[in-house]
């Protein structure tokens, strides 16, 4: 029986509403994660988790997670994850990663086609790091994720990023911090020491600090440099920026 259309309608209305209602709910939890709120960055990797008010987003519920543990109390990281049902897919690509320390060819493989059947993306990422980690293979490694990210998966492109960037291609690095800074804000700090670094821009460095702070991703390096270049903060803010800068929470 097909449904009356007034009836489709209000459903339509009542799925916006709720994703309104996430929406400011994600702005809420930043304003206060900003403040260095450690419950505020676990409910922020709710949202990336679950897809709240956010895109589904791994990289950035780990961020949330590293940034929860170090301002709050425990080991919030490992307590949310824990928490998962064993066969939520977050989970599982956390302890596939995990599991890659001390594994040899064979457990690595049986790892990555588990990770394949409940995340392709993330599976093939995984393959990826089996070349490098296990195989040093580099040149397959780059040639996995480069494909990747070409298809948008932005997870490869942040790995081979943080490859790029150990390995002092520093520019290369950047090339893909430019093209997922949308997708993970976190980016936007190692955006800002690339300018403030290697480009002598301050300007440029302080806007991508700042780009980083919208979504509660500031690092010490941006913490300090604001701190230095920007004189109308407010005591507040500058209390802020320190603690920051310190990285001491709890």
């Amino acid at each position: 029986m097909k449904r009356p259309l007034l009836i489709l309608l209000l459903l339509l209305l009542v799925c916006v509403v709720n994703a309104q209602n996430w929406n400011d709910s994600v702005q809420i939890y930043i304003s206060e994660a900003r403040m260095l709120n450690a419950k505020a960055y676990v409910k922020l990797a709710k949202c990336y988790h679950k897809g709240l008010g956010v895109k589904q987003n791994f990289p950035m519920m780990m961020l949330m997670l590293k940034n929860a543990n170090m301002y709050g109390e425990g080991n919030l990281l490992d307590e949310y994850i824990t928490s998962l049902p064993e066969n939520d897919v977050d989970r599982l690509i956390f302890n596939a990663f995990m599991d890659l320390r001390g594994s040899d060819k064979e457990d690595a493989e049986v790892i990555k086609e588990k990770l394949l059947e409940v995340s392709p993306q993330a599976g093939k990422v995984f393959n990826a790091i089996i070349c490098v980690e296990i195989e040093k293979d580099t040149v397959s490694f780059v040639e996995i994720l480069s494909k990747e990210m070409g298809e948008g998966n932005f997870f490869a492109g942040y790995i081979l990023s943080l490859q790029y960037d150990a390995d002092e291609k520093i520019d290369d690095a950047a090339k893909i911090w430019k093209a997922i800074a949308e997708q993970i804000p976190a980016v936007y700090c190692n955006l800002g020491e690339y300018y403030c670094t290697h480009e002598n821009n301050v300007l440029k460095a302080i806007e991508c600090y700042r780009n980083a702070d919208k979504y509660a991703c500031l690092d010490k390096r941006g913490a300090k440099l604001l701190l230095q270049e920007e004189k109308e903060l407010s005591k507040k803010e500058k209390k802020r920026l320190n603690i920051i800068k310190t990285g001491i929470g709890g």
